[in-house]
Parts: C-alpha cells; sequence; structure tokens
C-alpha cells in the first residue's frame, strides 16, 4: 500500500484522473437505469459527431469525375509468332474475355486473317509493318478517332486514339527488338520524343523483350507516361525451362491485376489485364 501511495504522490495527474474515476462511477452508481441509457445516448451521438468531423477533415477532397465509378478496362497481350493457320483457336480465346483493346505483334501476311475474324467486334484497328521484324497491331472495340493512326516511323509501336465512355485513350501495340542486334539503343531513341508527343491518356500493351525493371522498358514507359499494371508474370521461357517477363500492359495512373493465357502456338504465353486508370 506503501509503494502504491508513493506512485500516486510521485504522479498528480495519475491521482487525479483515479479520483475523478471514483466520482463518475459514485455519480452513474447512483442514477437510475433511465438516467444512465439517456447519458450514454448522448455521449455516443457527440462520439459520433466528432468521429464524422474527423474522417472529414483527413479525406481528400474529389472532384465530381473523381467521385463517378470507375470502369474496368480489359487489354489483351499477345505476340502471335507467326501462327501458322491456327486463326479460329486465337479468335475465340481473345472474344472469350472481350477485351476493350488488344495489341498484337508477329503478324506476318497470312496471319492478317485473324484481324479479319475480329473485325466484327474489333472494328478499330491498325496495322504497321515494324522495321527488321514482322507486323504488329492494335484492335479497340470503342470507335477510332479518324486521322490518329499511326506505325511510329516503322520502329515498333503501331496506334491511334479512340473514343472511350470516359474519354479519348491512345490505344498501342509495341514489339521492341531484342538486344542481341544491337539496334536496340536506336530504337529506344527514335520512340522516345514521338511517345513523348502524344497528348492525352494512352494503354500500351507489347513484346517489349526486357524485363520490366530494365533501363529501355522504364525509359519509354517514361516517356508515354505509363505505370504498368500488375505484378511480373513469366510470358517467355528461355530453353523451355527459365521463364521472364518481357510481355506487358501499361497505363496512364493503371492499378490492376494482370493473368498469364496459354501460348496455343505461341512462343510466348497471352496476358490479360484488368485495370482502371486515368483519363487527361
Amino acid at each position: 500500500m506503501k509503494r502504491l501511495a508513493s506512485r500516486f504522490s510521485l504522479n498528480p495527474s495519475r491521482r487525479q484522473r483515479a479520483l475523478q474515476n471514483g466520482h463518475f462511477r459514485k455519480a452513474r452508481d447512483q442514477m437510475t437505469p433511465k438516467q444512465q441509457n439517456g447519458v450514454f445516448q448522448a455521449l455516443s451521438s457527440r462520439v459520433a459527431v466528432l468521429m464524422l468531423a474527423s474522417l472529414m477533415a483527413i479525406a481528400p477532397q474529389q472532384t465530381p469525375a473523381q467521385n463517378a465509378e470507375r470502369r474496368e478496362i480489359i487489354h489483351y497481350q499477345k505476340n502471335i509468332r507467326i501462327n501458322r493457320n491456327n486463326h479460329e483457336e486465337l479468335a475465340r480465346e481473345f472474344l472469350r474475355f472481350r477485351p476493350d483493346t488488344i495489341s498484337l505483334q508477329e503478324i506476318a501476311s497470312s496471319d492478317k486473317v485473324l484481324l479479319d475474324l475480329l473485325k466484327d467486334t474489333y472494328p478499330s484497328q491498325h496495322y504497321c509493318h515494324v522495321k527488321h521484324l514482322s507486323g504488329i497491331a492494335a484492335l479497340s472495340r470503342w470507335p477510332m478517332v479518324e486521322g490518329t493512326q499511326t506505325c511510329f516511323g516503322g520502329w515498333g509501336i503501331a496506334g491511334f486514339q479512340v473514343e472511350m465512355p470516359e474519354g479519348r485513350v491512345w490505344v498501342l501495340s509495341a514489339h521492341i527488338e531484342v538486344f542481341l542486334d544491337g539496334l536496340r539503343p536506336d530504337i529506344v531513341r527514335a520512340l522516345i520524343p514521338q511517345l513523348e508527343d502524344l497528348e492525352g491518356s494512352v494503354i500500351l500493351g507489347g513484346d517489349f523483350n526486357s524485363e520490366p525493371f530494365f533501363t529501355s522498358t522504364v525509359a519509354l514507359a517514361k516517356a508515354a507516361r505509363v505505370r504498368r499494371i500488375g505484378r511480373s508474370v513469366p510470358t517467355f521461357e528461355l530453353f523451355d525451362r527459365i521463364g521472364i517477363s518481357i510481355d506487358h500492359v501499361m497505363a496512364t495512373g493503371g492499378e490492376g491485376v494482370i493473368m498469364q493465357r496459354p501460348k496455343l502456338t505461341s512462343d510466348h504465353f497471352g496476358v490479360v489485364s484488368r485495370f482502371s486508370m486515368h483519363f487527361l
């Protein structure tokens, strides 16, 4: 008891709180149940008001556009590897997910039948031939903004703008040359200023032939002002056993998930991305 008294004497604030608690308990015990209930309701109301005020104070101020529900966008990225007449199966695979946009690489002349098979659902299409490679294409089910089609000088990106319900968006397909051929630095230098000149929101899918943390991938994403969607998933296998992530989907302010899909007749896995993005 002496030790307890000493502690209280050395800490006046603690003793004061103890005395107050004793007064509160005594006052509470003298109340009728009805009076206790009234006090509890009054205190609860006050606490609720204070909590609401605190939340309003810390909540970010949002514009009406930011308050609107953000629609999920779906993009399918696939290097089809000069498909060898498996076009119907590929078309069924794409249509299964009903993506808003599609990016394709390694399209030979004989593979353009795939674009025809998708034409009814994806009327907005643009095909380009890439220097030292095969063809690439960007597709969308949303209306194309006429006159926006571009091949980026044949350096490895094809695309156009579409009118989505939220606004105009660039839909781009990329195929960036591998490191072994020595052309990659020139390609990246040629593409960066063209990506920087784009105005508005961007969806960029492609075979970058580089992991997401490589300098070239980061530089192209920075130039287009896009963010890679989801975690890294293996999209290509070295020596049929070492998985590397070289196919990416990126978007302006993009946030979402990515899922690996079968190779089918390609040497690349497909990837489907579901995400929300910023519309500028």
